[in-house]
């Protein structure tokens, strides 16, 4: 073989090296090379991601510098070294920790070069930052389950919440109320003042309401000034009673808009009981016999009525 022809050979060799080198060292995902649970080698992505200066600043750490805490380090690494030493990838999702502190959503993908002893022999690493996808998913379950304007569970959520209470109701014979709340004098607010005025007694409405329920209640809105409460596991009807008149009474008080104008309003409530002594209902019988009750309620306004609630259940509207 002559020299030239060797120097081409042993040239081509190298190529697939280099290549490699190429890749690790300009891809898009931070990539490690892992051994013993400390980096071996980083790109520069992986040191960009987590907020280092340079590769060469990572190289020779313990990867616990990329971890939130020293439990979850421990969890990973249980979890992880398991599964590359049977042979597969291993990934997952976490929320990793920069050098700054500051932390991030993180997608991890891991494989071992030698399955059989995985924690001791070398494993590539990828890490990618899904921080920005987490949020924008984020957003768009927010606004699949919840009201933009007060943060309230809408219809969705709150039927399932519902269907919990009543099998809850079923098992423990504990009274579970759906009430249907329909605001009195509200249009003239939207008139008179604006949609900002509105939005602020809905949101001030909201505040007011939740701020009286317990945690295992629920506080929905359907839309315009229609909210729904579901009161769960009541011992006697009496308690529902007294929750509703708190309701009443926070929702009567002034509203300020601003510095020199306020203003009042009520509400009519429709109630619909289910006592757990009977067959399940579904969500869907609970709210419409609530609204039809909070129609014979507001029909009762004209009339000074009492309190302003009518409770609907198996039997008879009751007011």
């Amino acid at each position: 073989m002559n020299k030239n022809k060797w120097n081409r050979k042993k040239r081509n060799a190298k190529q697939p090296s280099n290549v490699y080198r190429a890749i690790f060292d300009n891809s898009l995902v931070g990539i490690a090379l892992v051994r013993m649970r400390r980096f071996v080698r980083v790109n520069h992505k992986m040191a960009d991601i987590f907020g280092y200066d340079s590769p060469d600043e990572m190289r020779g750490n313990s990867s616990r510098i990329c971890y939130r805490s020293d439990d979850f380090f421990a969890e990973i690494g249980r979890d992880a070294y398991a599964t590359l030493a049977e042979g597969r990838e291993y990934r997952r999702e976490f929320i990793g920790r920069r050098k700054d502190g500051s932390e991030f959503w993180c997608m991890l993908t891991g494989k071992a070069i030698l399955p059989e002893n995985a924690i001791a022999a070398d494993s590539v690493w990828i890490f990618q930052d899904i921080d920005e996808n987490k949020k924008y998913q984020s957003q768009l379950e927010t606004a699949a389950f919840f009201d933009p304007l007060t943060g309230l569970p809408n219809r969705r959520i709150l039927e399932s919440h519902i269907k919990k209470s009543v099998a809850n109701s079923t098992r423990s014979k504990v009274i579970t109320a759906v009430c249907f709340i329909d605001l009195d004098d509200f249009k003239p607010v939207n008139d008179n003042y604006g949609h900002d005025a509105g939005d602020l007694v809905l949101v001030t409405v909201s505040e007011r309401i939740s701020a009286i329920l317990r945690n295992s209640d629920t506080l929905s809105r359907l839309g315009g000034d229609e909210f729904v409460m579901l009161l769960d596991s009541f011992s006697e009807v009496a308690d529902v009673h007294k929750v509703l008149a708190k309701i009443d009474k926070s929702i009567r008080c002034p509203i300020r808009l601003d510095s020199d104008k306020s203003v009042s309003i009520g509400a009519s409530i429709g109630v619909s009981l289910f006592f757990g002594d009977s067959c399940e209902v579904g969500p869907e019988t609970l709210l419409r016999n609530a609204d039809r009750a909070m129609y014979v309620s507001k029909s009762l306004k004209a009339k000074n009525r009492a309190k302003p609630w009518t409770i609907y259940d198996e039997r008879a509207l009751v007011s």
